[in-house]
Formats: C-alpha cells, structure tokens, sequence
C-alpha cells in the first residue's frame, strides 16, 4: 500500500509501481482538474466581499500516460466512471480506450444510487479487440473478480 493525498502523487506512485507490473489495473478515480491554487487555510466568507473565484488545472492523466509507454505483451485496465446516459457512456469509454491505449475499459455509470454511492455495480467492459462484455449487477467484489476472469487469459505466459 503506498498512501498519497493529490492525483500528481499517485501519478507518481503508479508510475514506479506499473514499471514492473505485468497487468496495471487502473481503479482509482481521481478527479480531472484540481485547483491552481490550493489554500493552505480555510477560505473565510466576508460580508459584502463577494468568493475568490476557483481556477481549475487539468491532473495528469495516468492511464494515458501508463498507456504511451507500456511495453509488449503488458495489459491496461481502464476504468470510465460516467455520468452520461448508457450509449454516451459507453462512447466516452470506446473514446478512453483508444486515446489511453487500454487492453480493457471497464465502463460503469455513477451518481443517482449507483457506483461510489452503492455496495454493488454493473459494468460494460469494452476490450481492445472489438468485444463489450456486460457484467450484470453484483456485488464490487465479485465484480471485480468478473473483471480479472476477462483479464487472466489475456496475461503473458509465466516461463
């Protein structure tokens, strides 16, 4: 377990991690834009003086980035938390496994009771080869032990 509090930390652990890794399985969900400029205080409302505007920078995009440099035969394992209606998910996903060049894209919508906020979950896994798998509502673990069965055969050979 390597504990870190911002994306450019995990990003940096994941980095060093997937180096060695034969299956890099990207199931964090960490957030595309992080203020410019975190306060190291809190942020005191005035009477009269209107917020400080927030200003958004974009995080690194790990899995893209794991993905521009995986070597022969290691597999990438996306995940694509969406907010969008089914067929938008899953064309976002489609678009996701492509630009991070994943062997998989495990596409699951959230909000509305489910994902984050929910015991159990359901899944479109999109694979490099064309196919869609659909995971049928279960609980996070036996999902993910769904997700491993579609990823262990496609695994370099151990010599």
């Amino acid at each position: 377990i390597v504990r870190v509090e911002t994306t450019v930390q995990l990003r940096e652990a994941t980095i060093a991690a997937a180096s060695g890794a034969d299956v890099v399985i990207m199931a964090a969900a960490p957030s595309d834009f992080r203020p410019s400029h975190p306060s190291a205080e809190k942020i005191k409302k005035r009477q009269g003086v209107e917020p400080p505007a927030l200003r958004l920078v974009e995080n690194p995009d790990i899995a893209a980035e794991i993905g521009a440099s995986k070597r022969e035969g290691q597999l990438l394992v996306a995940f694509a938390a969406e907010t969008a209606a089914t067929e938008q998910a899953l064309i976002n996903g489609q678009a996701k496994l492509l630009a991070k060049r994943a062997d998989f894209v495990v596409v699951n919508e959230v909000g509305q009771g489910r994902g984050f906020e929910a015991p159990d979950n359901a899944a479109v896994v999109l694979c490099s080869d064309g196919s869609r798998i659909t995971i049928s509502q279960r609980s996070k673990t036996d999902l993910a032990r769904a997700v491993w069965e579609l990823v262990i055969p496609k695994m370099p050979k151990m010599t």
